[in-house]
C-alpha cells in the first residue's frame, strides 16, 4: 500500500513542534472541531509520517472493513480545519487588519459607543507602528470608510469625509502602482523582458505634476522606477539610494529589503556597462543591508549573496572586511552551501591575498556539488597553479577541466566561458613572456572574447609576464 503523500501530509510535515502543539490545542477546542477522528488522524500523521493508508484506516475506526472515501473524508476535515488554523494564525498577528475588522463589526452591530472607541484605537494602532507604506494608507482608507458608513447612516446628506477618502485611497493606489512598474523595471533589466503595465505612464505623469514626492512610498518607488528607465539614470540612483537609506525604518523589513536588492541590481547593471564606479556602491549597499538585517530572509542570508559580497569586496581590495564577513555570515547560510560557500569564499580572499598554500588546501579539500560552483572553484585552482609557476600541475588540470565540463554535458553561455577560460590559460602558459608581439597578439585576442569571465585576470597576468 503506497504512503500518504496528499497534500494534508504535506502541510503538516512543515510545521515545527510549536507549531503541532498549537494545532493541537485548536483541535481539541469544540467551537471548532467536534470529531475525534480528526483529532485521531492528526496525532497518527504527527507520530507515524510512514504509516500506510489501510494502516491508518485501521487505527480510526478498529474492526471496520477499508473504506478509501471514509477516510479521505476525514482527511478532509483536518484538512479544513488547518486552513482555518492557518488563517486565524495570520489574522491575530495582524494587529491593524485585527483593529480594523473590529471596528467594522460594532458599526454593524450598531453599537456607536464601542465603534467610537474601537476606531480611536485602531487609529492609535495604525499611527503608532512605524510602517508607512501602501498598506498603511490602505487601513486608513479602510477606516475612514468605516467612519463615513456610521456618519453618512445619522446625515446622509453630507459628505463627510469623502474628500479625505479620496486623497488617501489615491495614495495607497499610487504607492502601489509605483512598487509594482518598479518592480517590473527592476525584473527586466536584468532579464530583457519587455512588458509594459497599463496606465504606468499616466501614474508617472500625474507624481510629476502634484506634490507627492515628499511622501516616501511614492517617492522611493517613483525615483526607483525612472533609475531603471534609462541607462545613464544616476541622478534618479542617487535619489533613490539616499531616500532608501534614509527611510528604511518606514517600510517592512520584506519591502525594505526589495528596495536594497534593487538598488544592487542598479550597480550590476552599471557594471556590466563597464562603470567600475559603482563596484563601491554596491558595497555599501550590501553591508548597510548586512547591518541593518535587511537581506536576511528569516534570518538566512542567500548563497548568491554571500557570494556577490565576497566578489564586490575583494574587487575593492576590502580583505579585512571580507574575511569578517565570511566568518560571520557563514551561520546564516542555508546548512546544505554552508559549508562549501565557507570554503569556496575563504578559497578565493586567500588567493586575493597571494596565500597559495591556503588556497591549495581549501580547494583540494572541498567537495563542491554545484556544478558551477565546482567549475570556479576549479577556475581558482587554476590560477593558484599559474600564478605558482606550476606548470606541471596546471597543465594536468586544464585537461582535467576540459575533460570534466565534456563528461557533465555543460552548455551555452558557462560550457562557452568555462572553455575559454582554459583555451585562453593555456595560451597564456605557452607564451614566451619575453616576446612583446607574442604578449601583445593574446591580449587582443583576449580583449575580444565577448564571453570570458577571467578576462581582467588574464590580461595582468599578460601585463605581469
Amino acid at each position: 500500500m503506497k504512503k500518504q503523500s496528499e497534500k494534508t501530509e504535506k502541510i503538516i510535515s512543515q510545521f515545527n513542534k510549536q507549531e503541532i502543539f498549537r494545532i493541537k490545542k485548536f483541535l481539541n477546542s469544540p467551537y471548532f472541531n467536534q470529531r475525534e477522528d480528526v483529532k485521531a488522524l492528526f496525532e497518527i500523521i504527527v507520530s507515524e509520517p510512514e504509516i500506510t493508508q489501510m494502516e491508518t484506516f485501521a487505527r480510526l475506526f478498529p474492526g471496520d472493513s477499508y473504506d478509501n472515501q471514509k477516510l479521505r473524508l476525514v482527511r478532509s476535515y483536518l484538512f479544513r480545519l488547518i486552513e482555518k488554523y492557518l488563517l486565524i494564525r495570520e489574522f491575530s498577528e495582524d494587529e491593524l487588519a485585527a483593529s480594523y475588522y473590529l471596528t467594522k463589526a460594532y458599526r454593524k452591530r450598531g453599537l456607536t459607543d464601542a465603534f467610537k472607541k474601537s476606531y480611536e484605537k485602531a487609529l492609535h494602532n495604525l499611527d503608532n507602528q512605524p510602517d508607512r507604506n501602501a498598506r498603511y494608507y490602505e487601513y486608513a482608507y479602510h477606516l475612514q470608510w468605516e467612519r463615513h458608513l456610521l456618519a453618512s447612516a445619522d446625515s446622509p446628506s453630507e459628505a463627510n469625509n469623502l474628500l479625505e477618502m479620496s486623497d488617501t485611497i489615491d495614495l495607497s493606489y499610487l504607492s502601489l502602482k509605483l512598487r509594482n512598474i518598479c518592480l517590473l523595471a527592476a525584473h527586466q533589466s536584468v532579464y530583457n523582458a519587455t512588458l509594459q503595465p497599463q496606465l504606468a505612464d499616466e501614474v508617472l505623469q500625474h507624481v510629476q505634476k502634484s506634490d507627492l514626492l515628499n511622501i516616501p512610498a511614492v517617492s522611493i518607488y517613483y525615483y526607483g522606477y525612472r533609475m531603471f528607465e534609462k541607462k545613464t539614470a544616476e541622478d534618479y540612483f542617487k535619489k533613490f539610494k539616499l531616500l532608501v537609506l534614509q527611510n528604511g525604518a518606514l517600510f517592512p523589513r520584506d519591502e525594505i529589503r526589495d528596495l536594497y536588492l534593487m538598488a544592487i541590481n542598479y550597480c550590476v547593471r552599471q557594471l556590466n556597462d563597464g562603470d567600475e564606479f559603482y563596484f563601491r556602491e554596491a558595497f555599501e549597499l550590501y553591508k548597510e543591508g548586512l547591518e541593518n538585517e535587511y537581506l536576511l530572509e528569516n534570518g538566512v542570508l542567500s548563497r548568491f549573496a554571500y557570494h556577490n559580497v565576497v566578489a564586490i569586496g575583494l574587487k575593492i581590495g576590502e580583505f579585512n572586511w571580507v574575511a569578517f564577513f565570511i566568518q560571520r555570515y557563514k551561520n546564516a547560510l542555508e546548512r546544505k552551501y554552508r559549508d562549501s560557500s565557507f570554503s569556496f569564499n575563504t578559497a578565493r580572499l586567500e588567493l586575493s591575498r597571494k596565500n597559495y598554500g591556503a588556497v591549495l588546501e581549501l580547494l583540494q579539500k572541498a567537495n563542491y556539488r554545484d556544478l558551477l560552483l565546482n567549475l570556479t572553484a576549479k577556475t581558482l585552482l587554476l590560477k593558484t597553479y599559474y600564478e605558482l609557476g606550476e606548470t606541471n600541475l596546471l597543465y594536468a588540470h586544464l585537461d582535467a577541466m576540459n575533460n570534466y565540463i565534456r563528461r557533465k554535458g555543460i552548455i551555452g553561455y558557462h560550457k562557452t566561458n568555462f572553455q575559454n577560460i582554459v583555451r585562453y590559460t593555456r595560451k597564456l602558459a605557452n607564451t614566451n613572456p619575453y616576446d612583446k608581439v607574442e604578449k601583445s597578439s593574446l591580449a587582443k585576442m583576449i580583449e575580444k572574447e565577448e564571453v570570458l569571465t577571467e578576462k581582467k585576470w588574464l590580461l595582468s597576468m599578460i601585463e605581469m609576464g
